[in-house]
């Protein structure tokens, strides 16, 4: 006769994500009972959480409550979670203070708590978590200034502060941070000026947007930046009056923003070289002078924004690869070319109003 054995199954890790759960609490029992929990996506499942008390699955590394619309402060029973590696709260209505819990949690690696309701000071305690390497709090309502101890994220790759009501000085301490490859300060009330120093050891940067705040870029005419960036975007920043020199050394720009920056200069030579790897640009709302420099990129998808200008001269042929042209609001005379139905077919929208053509 062979013997009956009992086996126990062990859920370890447990993906909920787009079932409709509902906020009825009845979903709740089951999952706690599974206490070798290691990862739980419950995202976009239209649950509710203020009536949970605690929790059994404190093993737990990665807690994903994302789009669920949960209005609510951060529940206490989060902080028996002390082994999260990944938090995201993306996309609720949590409000209130970032509780003095999160500080102890010394293996988190991400926290999302983006498009929430947080009305606070922005929380240094954050950046006591060295183990920290993406840290998205983008879109909430945080103010105040930027934490003077930001230097201590030694491991932060993606750092994401947009969208919210900061005000201040970027601290120095910035320029420590070696790993950090992406940096979003935009859309905020940010002051001051941005020296080489913010820069010095950020040698890993390929994403810099500082859109949106009073800031004043300073930088010495022979400065080499330690970064090679993919995307810059600096619109209504203090840029000018002459064209940035160090942006020739940024061979790998993809998508370059400098509108309403202040510029009263010319092109320079150089920019040529760096243009035709740019799909994006938008230097519009400037006072840029002179010709239009010669478009040979080989992207089908290029956006060009050269509008408000005092660009001048005639225009004898349409960018090629080019799919939106504004270069209305300038200085531009002579003929409009002709295109004999040679036009390149991706091109969608021409702006040339307010110019001199006849």
């Amino acid at each position: 006769m062979v013997g009956m054995g009992v086996y126990a199954i062990v859920v370890r890790h447990l993906d909920l994500s787009g079932i409709n759960i509902g906020k009825h609490i009845d979903w709740f029992h089951p999952v706690n009972m599974l206490s070798s929990l290691r990862t739980l996506n419950l995202a976009w499942s239209d649950i509710d959480i203020p009536s949970i008390k605690s929790v059994n699955f404190t093993s737990l590394n990665s807690l994903d409550l994302s789009i669920n619309g949960i209005r609510s402060t951060i529940p206490i029973w989060l902080s028996n979670l002390t082994g999260l590696m990944h938090l995201n709260l993306y996309s609720n209505d949590f409000h209130g203070k970032i509780p003095d819990f999160l500080e102890t949690f010394s293996a988190l690696a991400s926290i999302d708590l983006s498009s929430n309701s947080f009305n606070t000071l922005t929380p240094d305690l954050l950046c006591n978590l060295s183990s920290l390497v993406h840290l998205q709090l983008s879109r909430n309502m945080f103010s105040g200034p930027i934490p003077a101890n930001l230097g201590l994220l030694l491991r932060i790759e993606d750092l994401y502060l947009n969208n919210n009501q900061l005000s201040g000085n970027i601290p120095m301490s910035l320029g420590q941070l070696s790993k950090l490859k992406n940096l979003d300060i935009s859309h905020n009330s940010l002051v001051g000026v941005l020296s080489e120093t913010h820069f010095t050891k950020l040698n890993n940067l390929s994403y810099l947007a500082l859109t949106s705040n009073s800031l004043a870029l300073n930088f010495s005419s022979r400065w080499i930046p330690p970064f090679q960036l993919q995307m810059f975007f600096a619109s209504s920043c203090n840029i000018g009056p002459h064209f940035p020199n160090w942006l020739q050394t940024q061979t790998n720009l993809q998508r370059l923003d400098l509108s309403n920056s202040s510029i009263r200069d010319s092109l320079p030579e150089w920019f040529e070289n760096i243009l035709s790897r740019i799909s994006e640009l938008d230097l519009s709302y400037n006072q840029i002078s002179g010709k239009l420099p010669r478009f040979h990129g080989n992207s089908s998808n290029q956006i060009l924004k050269m509008n408000s200008n005092k660009f001048e001269g005639s225009l004898a042929t349409f960018p090629s690869n080019v799919r939106y042209l504004d270069l209305s609001d300038n200085l531009f005379s002579g003929h409009i070319p002709q295109t004999d139905g040679t036009m390149n077919p991706n091109l969608e929208v021409v702006n040339l109003s307010k110019n001199r053509f006849t």
